[in-house]
């Protein structure tokens, strides 16, 4: 490892190390502030709402994490326009799986008694902009991987860190549990900027190509699946809880959750990194 790369590295940890901290700091008023305005019961819809919006991602199916391994591999293979269909067929399947799932979840309210007893007009507005916004980032995110910007999502990683527990504590002291939710929309939102900040060098365009899918999803997939066996027991429990119990239950069970789950936010980017230098290094050896 060069020295760029070496330093590189050490402002990436540093970026993510001391936003992990201060996220850290800041959870304590926040968890505190969330627990007492909100109580139980609104700590559980947030929750529920943030399984609705993981659950969106699960249709992506590991084609980010294709992208975020293979792109790598046609660089250093200087293979650029296979690189850049890559992108392209990753932002088509993104865009049509967004498109698909902010019109399924107007369609279930319109046909839900449950949901609409749950989430008002101005709730499910607010979730189909948190949903169009984190899919954006779910694509731009491992884009950013592919193409070693990973200072970039140090520094946003940071300043969301900063700012977006700081936002949420005022929206839900001001406007209670509606005011959580547009924190969350506001956390996307913030990302998505930041990223597009950092990040210009891509141009999206639609794309379709069903071998090059295949072979995306082939690459990508056993991560993937990896990955959603975590999610998927987790927002399960919470989704059993939800139903069979009241959302106090949700509530407190989340609380702990968050507390199990802490460590592993700020080790993955790290690990990702190293992964990334060693298959292009694979391939240069190769």
């Amino acid at each position: 490892m060069n020295n760029s790369k070496k330093k590189e590295l050490v402002q990436f940890t540093a970026l993510i190390g001391i936003g992990g901290i201060i996220s850290k700091l800041l959870s304590i008023p926040h968890s505190i502030i969330y627990a007492k305005y909100l109580l139980p019961s609104g700590f559980g819809l947030l929750q529920l709402i943030k399984v609705i919006v993981s659950y969106v991602g699960y249709a992506g199916l590991g084609i980010a994490q294709g992208m975020n391994r293979n792109v790598p591999r046609e660089y250093t293979a200087k293979n650029f326009n296979k690189a850049k269909r890559i992108k392209d067929l990753t932002f088509t399947w993104f865009f049509f799986i967004t498109f698909v799932a902010v019109l399924c979840l107007w369609t279930i309210y319109f046909f839900s008694d449950m949901l609409k007893s749950k989430l008002g007009t101005l709730d499910l507005i607010l979730l189909s902009i948190i949903i169009i916004l984190g899919r954006a980032n779910a694509f731009v995110k491992p884009l950013l991987k592919a193409d070693g910007y990973f200072v970039a999502i140090g520094k946003t990683s940071l300043i969301n860190n900063m700012i977006a527990p700081i936002i949420g504590i005022v929206l839900v002291l001001l406007i209670n549990l509606t005011g959580a939710i547009i924190a969350l929309a506001f956390n996307q939102l913030l990302t998505f900027l930041l990223f597009l900040y950092f990040y210009r060098d891509y141009k999206p365009k639609v794309y379709v190509s069903w071998d090059l899918f295949k072979e995306q999803m082939s690459s990508g997939s056993l991560i993937f699946l990896g990955m959603f066996s975590i999610s998927l027991i987790i927002n399960l429990n919470l989704i059993l809880i939800g139903y069979y119990y009241s959302l106090s239950e949700v509530g407190v069970f989340s609380f702990g959750l968050i507390s199990l789950v802490y460590v592993r936010r700020y080790s993955t980017p790290i690990g990702t990194y190293f992964y990334r230098e060693i298959m292009m290094l694979k391939e240069c050896v190769s």
